[in-house]
């Protein structure tokens, strides 16, 4: 559609999974200050989840914006599409995550999002990355919190396959 839009979660769509689902690349899905258990997938969308923070620089609205993947057996967040360095997630607190898959918190595999000020807390995993699992993977990893996550390895992060990530 050429122009990039905003999807805010949950005025224009419910969830945040139904935001990627209706964005395009280059879109912004734009949550709101809010707890959401969901667990999501980017489905090789190159789009930017954030919180508000993304305008107003205020940490309370990571604290604020929480993704809880309590619900589900896999990871909280999914990018293992090939996914490039225009997919991210910004300004989120990635929580619950209670997989049976690598990767509690955040599974990246052959993909390379951003992932910027994060605070990834209580993921745990049967296998490694509690949280943040990377395989294959140019991701960047800025300003990101890992905190309180348990895995077989790996308990912040766990890395493998040939990479060049930037953290």
């Amino acid at each position: 559609h050429g122009i990039s839009q905003i999807i805010n979660v949950p005025t224009d769509q419910p969830s945040i999974q139904a935001g990627i689902n209706a964005a395009t690349d280059g879109d912004t899905v734009l949550v709101a200050d809010s707890t959401y258990y969901e667990n999501i997938n980017f489905n090789g969308h190159n789009v930017l989840v954030a919180s508000k923070y993304i305008f107003t620089l205020n940490d309370i609205d990571i604290s604020n914006t929480i993704i809880d993947g309590s619900l589900g057996s896999i990871s909280v967040v999914q990018i293992v599409s090939g996914e490039t360095n225009a997919a991210g997630l910004v300004g989120l607190t990635i929580q619950g995550g209670n997989s049976n898959i690598d990767g509690g918190g955040i599974r990246i595999i052959n993909s390379s999002p951003r992932l910027d000020h994060l605070k990834i807390i209580y993921c745990n995993t049967t296998n490694v990355g509690g949280g943040i699992f990377l395989s294959n993977s140019g991701s960047t990893i800025s300003n990101c919190v890992t905190r309180y996550n348990m895995a077989n390895r790996g308990g912040g992060m766990y890395f493998e396959g040939n990479g060049n990530n930037l953290i």
